[in-house]
């Protein structure tokens, strides 16, 4: 597994998986509201989720 990090404050960018190289796991809540972003194929901890976040909608589901 390779994580990338930014490099001004140390916060998480990207992880990829060995097994999957070509995909790519971006921190979404990074570029919130910055730039416009593909929809989310999954959500994870969705379950922990605090209240001021909106669920990404029922067809994302937390599957890994």
């Amino acid at each position: 597994m390779t994580r990338t990090m930014c490099t001004e404050c140390g916060s998480p960018v990207c992880i990829i998986e060995a097994a999957s190289p070509d995909d790519r796991c971006l921190q979404y809540g990074l570029f919130a509201g910055e730039v416009e972003l593909p929809k989310p194929e999954i959500e994870f901890f969705g379950k922990d989720r605090v209240v001021w976040v909106p669920e990404m909608g029922k067809d994302v589901k937390e599957t890994a």
